[in-house]
């Protein structure tokens, strides 16, 4: 893929700032990723929990950056991305994959939301220092996450592929 700048995509609305707990969602259809506030106006996936409320830079990734591989086809991405504000400060940022699955679809939704993360942090890592972001986080979110599932070997290779922290969690730390 050609890099793309991720970071000229992200819009003053979209920060977060002086708040504690908020949600994202992503309803169905050809709109992206979003944050909310009203847990009962949205669905929320994930919850983002941010308890020293730092200033954070939400950014919607699928179906708002135009992600194109070399053969001319699109890139598979994934929901959203969270960042530390302003984005020069390059302290964490975080990629989010968010499912809606029921337990007997999770194996499948799992795999895929892997490609999907994997595809947009290289993306990224091409026009971007990757490594210059002291915390650097990948979470798979499912609405519903189902317990006794250990995913050590994914975990493992995330960490070993990309030096990012692999994480299953519909709650997601921002420090």
């Amino acid at each position: 893929m050609p890099g793309i700048n991720f970071l000229e995509y992200a819009q003053d609305e979209d920060i977060v700032e002086g708040i504690s707990s908020f949600g994202i969602c992503d309803e169905p259809g050809e709109n992206p990723a979003f944050i909310s506030y009203d847990r009962n106006e949205h669905t929320w996936i994930a919850t983002v929990k941010n308890p020293g409320q730092k200033r954070i830079q939400f950014l919607p990734v699928d179906k708002y950056i135009p992600l194109v591989r070399h053969d001319g086809t699109d890139a598979m991405r994934c929901d959203a991305m969270l960042l530390t504000c302003p984005l020069g400060v390059r302290e964490a940022i975080i990629f989010i994959e968010l499912k809606d699955v029921k337990q007997s679809a999770w194996e499948n939704a799992r795999r895929h939301a892997l490609d999907q993360l994997k595809e947009t942090i290289e993306a990224f890592s091409e026009y971007h220092q990757l490594e210059g972001y002291k915390k650097r986080l990948a979470y798979v979110a499912n609405r519903k996450p189902y317990a006794n599932r250990a995913h050590t070997s994914d975990i493992q290779k995330f960490r070993n592929d990309y030096r990012i922290t692999l994480k299953f969690a519909s709650e997601i730390v921002f420090e």
